[in-house]
């Protein structure tokens, strides 16, 4: 059986909100690789669609995967956080580094350390740390912490400017100064903008290069 063939209809249900599905094929793919951790990840992921809370976390951490992998780490706070269990979940975000973290870090200019330590499962590193303070902050605001739930917020901003629910949050829950939410606004502004032109740059080298090209076709 083509494991790969299941492990992408498992993305395919997921895309299509059709969680009991996705379900059903990522307990089977999971069965048949033996337990692979990125196997595991996506079946916990199915769990947490069909809040099924406790039992994703199970999975991942019955398996130390969250001391293993950033992504688990996160999906299994995310987990507890959903079950209204928010020192868990803060528990879980503070506990020490994965271990493949560390080794990617440590092994950065290693290319086999480079390798093992990130996978197509995982989210990029400044995306999860982003997310993971969101989260964090989400978890202090639920524990009434206003100081600790602000500073996470910004901390999130900082590490992904287009993290527009970190910003929604500061300011809906006058969390910023008017003089920082303006500047937070302009900066968030300018990025997208700075974007959007470069892209249009890039189509226009495309549209002039062939141009270029057909002008010289027509010319010989």
């Amino acid at each position: 059986m083509n494991l790969e063939r299941l492990r992408k209809r498992v993305r395919h249900y997921i895309d299509q909100q059709q969680y009991q599905s996705a379900l059903f094929w990522a307990d089977k793919v999971a069965s048949l690789s033996h337990e692979e951790p990125q196997d595991i990840y996506w079946l916990a992921q199915c769990l947490y669609l069909t809040a099924q809370y406790h039992r994703a976390a199970h999975a991942l951490r019955s398996r130390k995967l969250d001391k293993l992998y950033e992504a688990c780490r996160y999906l299994a706070a995310r987990c507890h956080y959903a079950a209204k269990e928010h020192q868990q979940a803060l528990d879980i975000l503070d506990m020490e580094e994965p271990i493949n973290k560390r080794l990617f870090e440590k092994y950065l200019k290693d290319e086999s350390g480079l390798k093992d330590s990130t996978t197509d499962w995982e989210m990029s590193q400044s995306s999860i740390k982003s997310s993971i303070c969101l989260l964090r902050g989400k978890i202090y605001d639920a524990l009434d912490n206003r100081t600790l739930a602000t500073y996470s917020y910004k901390e999130a901003l900082k590490l992904d400017v287009y993290c527009f629910e970190a910003f929604d949050l500061l300011t809906s829950h006058h969390m910023l100064t008017a003089q920082e939410g303006l500047e937070r606004s302009i900066s968030q502004t300018q990025v997208i903008f700075t974007c959007f032109l470069k892209k249009i740059k890039a189509v226009q080298q495309v549209t002039d290069s062939k141009m270029l090209g057909t002008e010289n076709v027509l010319n010989e």
